[in-house]
């Protein structure tokens, strides 16, 4: 399928849940006060804010929001980078992550958007120019700022495929594992048509 461009927007705002929530949460949702999401998310799954998991990439500009998420009483999920993984985590309803909230690139919020699709979950996203300079480029460009993109918006159509390997090992998936002369990896795919999620363990002859 088609899909949304990015342009000049480096950063956006995201938040993505998985499949039970996915009908219940609207645009209002992304700008609202935290505790506010966490609740109408809790009372989806039916569970304590207490026992709610956010995914937030570890960044001093999230400082505000992992103050505000602790506050309300659920846990922060902490990590250096790597939202694409940490919006499969909030989508996959397998996992114990339950939403991923904070800004990270926008290029991989297209990512992100494919695999949440796959996945049947939602997302929510806006830019979020981290400068002037950023925010000068997207309004040259005729971007709306105050646009709040879901899935569909990003990535149209129900041609998606999803498709990541572990590098090293993540919450997700098993990193590359070198045995002599054979490498395995270990392959999440996805695809929307079908409904499927297939895990590759795969196993290449070196040398």
């Amino acid at each position: 399928g088609s899909m949304w461009h990015p342009g000049s927007a480096i950063y956006m705002n995201k938040l993505v849940v998985d499949r039970r929530v996915a009908n219940a949460i609207g645009q209002e949702a992304l700008e609202a006060p935290p505790a506010w999401t966490l609740a109408l998310v809790a009372r989806q799954k039916d569970k304590p804010i207490q026992d709610l998991v956010v995914f937030v990439v570890d960044r001093p500009r999230h400082h505000e929001l992992i103050r505000e998420i602790r506050k309300a009483g659920a846990r922060v999920f902490l990590r250096q980078g790597g939202d694409v993984g940490g919006a499969l985590l909030a989508a996959d309803p397998g996992t114990p992550v339950d939403l991923l909230m904070g800004i990270g690139g926008a290029a991989e919020a297209l990512i992100s958007a494919c695999a949440v699709k796959a996945l049947g979950g939602a997302m929510l996203s806006q830019v979020a120019p981290q400068s002037e300079a950023e925010k000068v480029a997207l309004l040259d460009e005729g971007q709306d700022l105050n646009r709040i993109f879901e899935c569909s918006d990003m990535v149209k159509g129900n041609q998606v495929y999803f498709s990541a390997t572990g590098v090293t090992d993540g919450v997700l998936l098993d990193g590359v594992s070198y045995h002599g002369n054979t490498v395995e990896t270990h392959t999440l795919a996805l695809r929307l048509e079908t409904g499927t999620r297939r895990i590759i363990n795969a196993e290449h002859r070196v040398g």
